[in-house]
């Protein structure tokens, strides 16, 4: 009579324990090697945040030289508020019907929020800031923008003066 069982010889492949051996040093050696990135991904986050940060500034920069191009007066608001009222012409270019109410500036929580009175908007123009200072010295106000964070801090001083 036959067996139904197959006879006894070797059979190829791996055991049960040398798997879940393989598998843990694999999982070591991944542990390892994320690990070791780690400080790699943090400065990649850093670069991103110090590119954010300046761009931001560039884009408050941007908005506020052209709203001040149009500027026929300027008052200070508080040591961080700013009201541009602009030329008649440039207004009227703008859809300003009647008597200009300006262009209010702030800073809210890190964001510089530019305002027009006239069609009651407003947006945020640039995030991540550190300060936004206005100070009037005689004749010339002088409006600065701070961005990043210490020691990477970029800061921009923008100065108009009484026409």
């Amino acid at each position: 009579m036959k067996s139904k069982f197959r006879s006894s010889r070797k059979v190829s492949g791996h055991t049960l324990v040398e798997m879940m051996v393989a598998v843990t040093v694999l999982t070591i050696f991944m542990g390892m090697v994320a690990k070791a990135q780690q400080p790699f991904t943090l400065m990649v986050y850093d670069l991103q945040d110090r590119a954010r940060a300046s761009s931001e500034l560039h884009l408050a920069v941007d908005w506020l030289t052209r709203d001040l191009g149009a500027a026929e007066t300027l008052t200070r608001e508080g040591s961080s508020r700013l009201l541009i009222r602009r030329e008649a012409a440039a207004a009227i270019a703008d859809g300003v019907r009647g008597a200009d109410l300006g262009l209010r500036y702030s800073l809210e929580d890190g964001m510089l929020v530019r305002e027009d009175l006239n069609r009651k908007q407003e947006f945020v123009v640039a995030a991540h800031l550190v300060a936004f200072g206005v100070a009037r010295t005689g004749s010339e106000l002088k409006i600065g923008i701070i961005d990043g964070r210490e020691p990477e801090q970029h800061q921009v001083t923008l100065v108009w003066r009484d026409r």
